[in-house]
Formats: C-alpha cells, sequence, structure tokens
C-alpha cells in the first residue's frame, strides 16, 4: 500500500485526533473508510533498529493473542524527506489508557481488584513468552469496556521491551522514572523483576490514587525533581501510606517494591491469589481531581481508605402501613369537607338571611330572575312585602322590607325550569 491510498483509507485531524505521544511515537485516532470504523494510528520516525516501532509489532504479533495485552494489526513504512517513517494500525479504545480512567476519578474496590489482576496476568503471559516489557505503567494500558460494563485492562506500548536473554539495553532515560525499578535507574541488567517492581508502583496508585514516590512539590520533570524521585525509589523505604492498607494490598505491594530484584517476589500466581483475596466491601479512596495539576489530590493524606457512606435504610412493613393510613385519613377528610361544604352551600336560590314563612311553601317562593343582557330594556320590577320562614332555621323572624324581584317569564304547561334547587312549576 503506497503512502497515498494509506492516507485516504484511514483520514484524521493531526489537531483534534491527537490522543497521545510518547518518546517513540505519536497517536491518533483514524476512520477506516474501507472497513467503516475507528481505529489507532501510531505514527514513528523510523530510528535505530532495536527502537523501530516495525520491531515493536512484529515482537507483538509473533506471540499468541491475550485478551489483556492489545495488539497490532499492521504495520507500514512510509518514506519522508526528513527520513523513514514507521506506521502502526491498532484497535481504538474510547476508554482511553487506565491513566485516563484515573483521571476521571477512583475505581470501585471489585474495579480495581479486577484491573489490577488482568495487568498481572498479561505481565504474567509476556514472562512466559520471554518478553519484559520494561515500561509499565498506567499511559501504556489501554481499557476496553465490556457490554457488561466491566473493564478489561490490555498491555501496550512495546517500544522498550525487550526478550528474555537477550542482549541488555536498559534504555534508562526512556523509562518514566516513577514507575521505573532500582536497577533501571542505577543501569543494572534488567529482567522480569522490573516489571513486577512497575506493577507494585501501579497497584499502589490505583489502591490510594496517589504515587508512591514523589518529588516533593519539586517539578518532576526537572533534574532535581527527578534526583528526588529516584533516592526514594533506590532507599529501600516504603510509603509511609502503605500502612494504612488493607493487608492483601500490603502484601502485594511490600512484596513488589524491593530494591533487591532477588529478593523481590516474581511468582505472579502467588501475588494473584493473594489479590483475590482482598476485601470486596473495601472502596478505592475518593480522588479530588484538580485541573490545574496533573497530579491527583487526596481528601486524606495517611492513605486511609474511604468507606462508602451507608445506604439509607429501606422502609419498614409497618411504615408502609402507617403511610396508607395517613393517606386514607386524608381522602376521607377531604370528602367530609366537600361534603359539608354542599350542605351548607345549599339551594343557591335560598335566601342568605333564614326568613320565616307563613306555612304554606306556595306562597312565599320567590322565583328565580331570568338573566337579562345590557341590550334588552330592563324589565318591570316588582315590590313586595313579606316575612319568610325556613323550616330548617330557628323560627326567629326576619322582616324584608321592599324586596324587588323581576317578574317571572311566562309558565307552559308541562314545563320546569331549574335553576340550583329552585323550580318552577305550572
Amino acid at each position: 500500500m503506497t503512502k497515498e491510498e494509506f492516507f485516504t483509507r484511514y483520514t484524521f485531524n493531526r489537531d483534534t485526533d491527537r490522543l497521545g505521544a510518547g518518546s517513540f511515537g505519536t497517536v491518533f485516532r483514524a476512520y477506516d473508510t474501507v472497513l467503516d470504523r475507528w481505529v489507532a494510528l501510531k505514527i514513528s520516525p523510523a530510528a535505530g533498529d532495536s527502537m523501530r516501532l516495525s520491531r515493536e509489532v512484529e515482537l507483538v504479533k509473533g506471540l499468541p493473542e491475550h485478551p489483556n495485552v492489545a495488539g497490532y494489526e499492521d504495520c507500514f513504512t512510509f518514506a519522508e524527506s526528513t527520513g523513514d517513517v514507521d506506521v502502526a494500525v491498532l484497535r481504538y479504545y474510547p476508554e482511553g489508557s487506565l491513566a485516563d480512567i484515573l483521571a476521571r476519578g477512583n475505581l470501585s474496590a471489585n474495579d480495581a481488584r479486577e484491573v489490577l489482576s488482568q495487568i498481572l496476568e498479561g505481565v504474567r503471559f509476556l514472562h512466559s513468552h520471554g518478553v519484559i516489557h520494561r515500561d509499565l505503567k498506567p499511559g501504556n494500558i489501554l481499557m476496553a469496556r465490556r457490554p457488561d460494563g466491566h473493564l478489561v485492562a490490555k498491555i501496550t506500548d512495546f517500544g522498550i521491551s525487550k526478550t528474555d536473554g537477550s542482549a541488555d539495553d536498559t534504555v534508562t532515560t526512556a523509562a518514566t522514572v516513577s514507575y521505573a525499578s532500582p536497577e533501571q535507574l542505577s543501569g543494572a541488567p534488567v529482567g522480569k523483576e522490573a516489571d513486577i517492581w512497575s506493577f507494585g508502583v501501579i497497584a499502589y496508585r490505583v489502591v490510594t490514587g496517589k504515587l508512591p514516590f514523589t518529588s516533593d512539590g519539586l517539578d518532576p520533570n526537572s533534574m532535581q525533581g527527578r534526583a528526588r524521585v529516584i533516592e526514594k525509589i533506590t532507599s529501600g523505604h516504603l510509603p509511609s501510606g502503605l500502612a494504612a492498607l488493607p493487608q492483601p494490598w500490603q502484601r502485594v505491594i511490600s512484596g513488589c517494591l524491593v530494591v533487591d530484584p532477588a529478593r523481590r517476589r516474581v511468582n505472579e500466581s502467588e501475588l494473584l491469589a493473594v489479590i483475590s483475596s482482598a476485601p470486596a466491601e473495601t472502596h478505592a479512596p475518593k480522588v479530588s481531581l484538580s485541573s490545574l495539576s496533573p497530579q491527583v489530590e487526596m481528601p486524606d493524606t495517611d492513605g486511609t481508605l474511604i468507606q462508602p457512606k451507608p445506604a439509607p435504610p429501606a422502609p419498614s412493613e409497618g411504615s408502609a402501613v402507617n403511610g396508607w393510613l395517613v393517606a386514607l385519613i386524608v381522602v376521607a377528610v377531604i370528602l367530609i369537607g366537600f361534603w359539608v361544604f354542599m350542605l351548607l352551600r345549599g339551594d343557591e336560590s335560598a335566601p342568605l338571611v333564614p326568613m320565616e314563612t307563613s306555612g304554606d311553601p306556595t306562597e312565599n317562593v320567590i322565583p328565580w330572575p331570568e338573566a337579562v343582557t345590557l341590550d334588552e330594556p330592563e324589565p318591570d320590577v316588582v315590590t313586595i312585602d313579606t316575612v319568610c320562614e325556613t323550616n330548617y332555621a330557628p323560627a326567629d323572624t326576619v322582616a324584608v322590607e321592599s324586596v324587588t324581584v323581576a317578574p317571572p317569564p311566562p309558565i307552559h304547561e308541562a314545563e320546569t325550569d331549574t335553576v340550583g334547587s329552585a323550580s318552577y312549576f305550572d
């Protein structure tokens, strides 16, 4: 495939699709226009033979597939005016790396245990095939997410990896200092034990949210900052926060962070067994993120794991019954109030003040006036003087003077007109 054909098939924007960069290349998200999918492209200048991306791809492609090792699909070399460039194609992982996951917040206890176990499974697989990674860190662990939501760790970036028994090439300056083993930093021969040390640093970072060896406020990328970190790594002193962790994590991390590689625990199976005994109810500490600093800070300074807040108690059966009882009482009060209101409201046509009647209800009925509109002539009025009595009020006599009402409408046989409770009868 020519360069023109390659970059016609894989399209990306160098500014907006840049995923990250390392010592040996830059990674971009690209769209495969042939298979209609997203992929990742790693582009690296072709340096020496031992540092070429094409060599890394060949090393990984020579291994059997493993769920915790990220593989490469292919690698191409193109000529540029500045020299040859290697371009590798690999799967795109939307979740990013473990470093991206940790930057967004803490992992739950189960996620921490699963992810660390998966990383260790990947390391055991690489070591069983004679591969020493030599640059394990959260940024070199890609994260996939299954449909059920579980995270899957996949080790990647084998730029400075070597096979066991090959000529030693420590590449001390290429490894990330905070995760590098003491033997790498001192220039001593490097074996599988270096990956075990790096795993211990990763485990401490995942469980506590902090790095075990820091630069004490100095710029970690400066010469002084790097020297301070190296001094702590090679001192043999374990981080102070380790003693506050649950025992399973203390055993794992303290077994990995041993300065002498000959005394360092290298049995991955034993480490996996210890990790599996980590308590599920213990959660990783809550991480307070700061957009102004790449260093993740913790609210607790002694490394103590923060326990989750207890869930509110579920309502008891008695409380549910009480709730229904209260609801029924409220409904009953509303219905009784409505009934009393209607009783007191009575006939809308009845006078507001009880009046004594003469005893014959037909003689004292005051017809309800018929509605009139503004454009009709004002109806004649009839003035009557009478005394009314209701049959539900005290027999007090109330005089009503000059009650003015409109004359009733003409009454036709067998016709009734009802307004409220007052009726007109022939």
